[in-house]
C-alpha cells in the first residue's frame, strides 16, 4: 500500500484573517518545519494556539507537526479540533484522513475503526471540494488498503490523475495496482501493457520503470530489466536520488559477467554522489571505550524476512550489562516476526515515515554509539541517513554482501571465507571486520522442518537435484552448469523451485532443452507455503548452489532439511557464502572450484550412495550443533568487533 503525507496548512482555510502576531507564529513554525526543525516549529504553532485557540489554521498545523514526530493520536485529536472549530475546512478533513490511514494499526479492529474514519474523512474533504485531487488520491489508498475495494481503488485513482496529470503517485498507484491484480492472475503480458501504457503518458516516470524492470527480471529477462534500470538512472534528475542507484547496484550483482572492479567502481560512484548531497552530522559523545554500548540496528526486514534469521539469535543473545539495543524499522507491516523483534529490543522506532533528516535526529538523540546497516543496497534501505553520520561507529552487515561505497560507513563485517584477507580490501569503501567462523548465524523461524527421509535415490535408483535458491539468481551460466550435472548422471532430474509465472517457466525450460536437456527431466515447482516447502526434500537428494550469487538463507534451510549443498567458489564477496556455510559445517568437500568442476566433484561425492544417506540423516543435529546456530559464541564475536571499531574511534579523538 502506498500513502503519502502532505503538508496542506489551514491559513487559506481559515474563515477571517488571523491575527498578525499568529500568522506570524504559524509562518515561523513552518519555516522550523521545512528545515526538518519540528519540536521547534510543534512549540510556535502551540504559542499560536495559546493567542488564538479558534485558530482553524493553528491545529492543522500542530497535526501536522504531530504527524512528523510519529504521534498520530495527538495529531488526529488535533485535526478533529480543527473541524469542532471549522466544520467545512476541507485541508482539515483531508490531513484528517491522512493521520487515520498512516496511523498504526496494531490489531485488525483498529486497522478497520481507522480506515473507515480515513474514508469518511477523505469523502467529506471531496463533498467540500471535488475537483481536489490529492482527496481523490487519498480516498484511493485508504480504498486499496481495505483490501476488498480495489476497483473503487483505481476509480479514485484515476480521478486524481484526472484532475492533475502531474500527480505523479496517483499515476503510479493507478498503474501499479492495476499491474499488481494481472500479477496475482499470473497475467505478466497483461501488466507488461499495463505499465507501458503508463510509461507512455508519463515518459521516463521513475517508479514506473523500476517496477517494469522487477516484473521484467521476474520473467528471467535479467539484462532487458537491466537496461531499464539504466535509463531511469541516467535520465534522472540532476538532484541525487538514493533509491534509484540502489535498485541499479542490487541488480548488477546477479550479471555473471561483471566483474568485481566494475562493481565496486558503480559503488563507490553511489558513495560519492550521496555524500555529496548531505552534509555530515557534528556528535558530542562520551569517549570512554569500555562503557556500555548503545547499539542501533536499521532495516526494513524486521518481519517474515530472511533477515529475521539471522538477526533473532543476536538480539536474543546480546549481553545486556554490555550493549543496549535499539531497532530502527523501515516498514509498514507487523507480524510475528515483528512483534518478537520488537520484544527482544530496549528501544523501538518505527521509521517508515519519518524523512532522513528526522531519522538522523532520532538516533542522535538515542545516543546510539554503534548503528548497524542491516539493508546495504537492498529494498527499503537507509543508507542515506548513515551518509549523514548519525552515530560515531557505523557498520553494514548481513542483508547486503558488499560494498555500500560510502566512505562514511567505518566498517563492513564479514568473515575470512567470504572476504579472504589481502584480497577484498580494494572493493571495499569500509574496513572489514571479520568474524572467527562465519558472517551467518542462523535461528529457525516458523515451523520446524521434517524429520529427514530416505535419500530418494535408494528407491528410484536415479539422482534427484534441486535448486531452492530465488529464481532471480538464475542465468545462463547456471543453466550451463545444469546441463552438465544432468549430462553426468543419466536418468537424473532437476526440480527448480520458486517458478511462479509462465514467463519464467518458458525461459528456464528454453535454456534447458537449448543445453541438451529433455523437458521431462525439470520439474519447475511454484513458491509455496513454509510447510510444503519444507515436505519438498523428500523427494530431492541434494541441492545446487547457483552463482555468482550463492545462497545464504536457502543453504541453511537446506542444510536443517537434511540436503547436502554442492555450491561454487567464486571469487568475489556474494559469489562465496556457500564457501563460508559449508565450511563452518565441515563439508568443505561439496565445494567445487569452478562451474565446470561440478560434475566431477558430484561424481567424487555421490560414489557411494550410502554415504550420501548417512549424511542426510546426521545434518540437521550437525547444523543445530554448529557454529552456524551458536547464537551465544556469535554473539559475543559480534561484541567484540562493535567494541573494537568503538575503541578505535576513541582513540582517534
Amino acid at each position: 500500500m502506498k500513502t503519502w503525507f502532505s503538508r496542506l496548512t489551514g491559513k487559506a482555510a481559515a474563515p477571517a484573517a488571523e491575527p498578525d502576531t499568529v500568522s506570524m507564529l504559524i509562518a515561523q513554525g513552518q519555516q522550523r518545519e521545512d528545515l526538518g526543525e519540528v519540536t521547534e516549529a510543534l512549540a510556535l504553532y502551540q504559542q499560536a494556539l495559546a493567542l488564538a485557540p479558534q485558530s482553524v489554521s493553528g491545529f492543522i498545523n500542530q497535526g501536522n507537526a504531530l504527524q512528523l514526530s510519529n504521534d498520530y493520536t495527538a495529531a488526529i485529536a488535533s485535526y478533529r479540533q480543527a473541524l469542532v472549530n471549522e466544520p467545512g475546512s476541507f485541508a482539515a478533513w483531508l490531513n484528517l484522513g491522512n493521520a487515520l490511514l498512516n496511523a498504526p494499526k496494531p490489531d485488525q479492529a483498529t486497522r478497520k475503526a481507522l480506515l473507515t474514519e480515513a474514508e469518511a474523512a477523505y469523502r467529506a474533504a471531496l463533498r467540500l471540494r471535488p475537483d481536489w485531487a490529492e482527496a481523490s488520491f487519498g480516498l484511493g489508498c485508504v480504498l486499496e488498503e481495505d483490501g476488498d475495494l480495489v476497483e473503487e481503488a483505481c476509480a479514485a485513482y484515476r480521478r486524481a490523475s484526472e484532475l492533475d496529470p502531474a500527480h505523479d503517485k496517483a499515476v503510479f498507484n493507478l498503474a501499479d495496482l492495476e499491474a499488481a491484480q494481472l500479477l496475482d492472475r499470473k497475467e505478466l503480458g497483461a501488466a507488461r501493457r499495463v505499465l507501458r501504457d503508463g510509461l507512455a503518458r508519463h515518459p521516463g516516470h521513475h517508479r514506473l520503470l523500476i517496477r517494469l524492470s522487477d516484473l521484467e527480471r521476474d520473467c528471467g529477462q535479467l539484462r532487458t530489466g537491466l537496461k531499464l534500470l539504466r535509463e531511469v538512472v541516467d535520465n534522472s534528475p540532476t538532484t541525487f536520488n538514493s533509491a534509484l542507484h540502489t535498485v541499479l547496484l542490487f541488480a548488477l550483482n546477479f550479471l555473471p559477467e561483471i566483474t568485481a572492479e566494475e562493481l565496486f567502481a558503480a559503488h563507490r560512484r553511489f558513495g560519492g554522489l550521496a555524500e555529496q548531497a548531505v552534509q555530515p552530522l557534528r556528535l558530542e559523545v562520551d569517549l570512554d571505550p569500555d562503557r556500555r554500548l548503545r547499539v542501533g540496528y536499521v532495516s526494513p526486514d524486521f518481519r517474515q524476512h530472511p533477515v529475521a534469521n539471522f538477526i533473532m539469535p543476536v538480539l536474543r543473545h546480546h549481553d545486556r550489562s554490555q550493549v543496549e539495543v535499539f531497532c530502527y524499522h523501515n516498514h509498514d507491516g507487523d507480524d510475528e516476526a515483528t512483534r518478537t523483534i520488537r520484544g527482544l529490543s530496549d528501544g523501538w522506532r518505527d521509521i517508515a515515515k519519518l524523512g532522513d533528516e528526522m531519522v538522523a535526529k532520532q538516533i542522535v538523540e538515542d545516543g546510539i554509539d554503534v548503528l548497524v546497516d542491516l539493508a546495504g543496497h537492498t529494498s527499503g534501505n537507509r543508507l542515506m541517513v548513515f551518509a549523514k553520520r548519525p552515530a560515531p561507529v557505523q557498520i553494514t552487515w548481513l542483508g547486503y554482501l558488499g560494498t555500500t561505497g560510502l566512505s562514511r560507513m567505518d566498517y563492513r563485517v564479514c568473515d575470512a571465507y567470504t572476504d579472504p584477507p589481502g584480497e577484498s580490501e580494494v572493493f571495499h569503501s569500509e574496513q572489514l571486520l571479520r568474524l572467527p567462523d562465519s558472517q551467518w548465524c542462523y535461528e529457525q523461524v516458523g515451523p520446524a522442518p521434517l524429520p529427514p527421509t530416505p535419500l530418494p535415490y535408494l528407491t528410484h535408483g536415479v539422482w534427484t537435484f534441486a535448486s531452492y535458491n530465488n529464481p532471480l539468481k538464475l542465468n545462463e551460466k547456471v543453466f550451463a552448469m545444469w546441463a552438465a550435472v544432468l549430462k553426468a548422471f543419466p536418468g537424473s532430474r532437476l526440480r527448480v523451485f520458486g517458478i511462479d509465472n509462465h514467463e519464467m517457466e518458458t525461459w528456464v525450460r528454453s535454456q534447458c532443452t537449448g543445453l541438451g536437456i529433455t523437458s521431462d527431466r525439470l520439474i519447475c515447482v511454484p513458491r509455496t507455503h513454509v510447510e510444503a516447502y519444507y515436505a519438498s526434500a523428500a523427494d530431492v537428494d541434494l541441492a545446487l548452489d547457483c552463482f555468482p550469487y550463492s545462497g545464504g538463507t536457502t543453504t541453511c534451510d537446506n542444510l536443517l532439511m537434511g540436503l547436502p549443498v554442492a555450491s561454487v567458489a567464486g571469487t568475489r564477496t556474494i559469489a562465496r557464502s556457500g564457501v563460508s556455510l559449508l565450511n563452518v559445517m565441515g563439508l568443505q568437500d561439496w565445494l567445487a572450484a569452478s562451474p565446470q568442476a561440478m560434475p566431477d566433484l558430484l561424481r567424487r561425492q555421490l560414489a557411494e550412495p550410502g554415504h550420501v544417506a548417512a549424511l542426510r540423516a546426521e545434518l540437521p543435529s550437525r547444523m543445530r550443533a554448529s557454529a552456524l546456530m551458536d547464537g551465544r559464541r556469535f554473539t559475543k564475536n559480534l561484541e567484540m568487533l562493535y567494541r573494537e571499531g568503538w575503541r578505535r574511534w576513541c582513540a582517534s579523538k
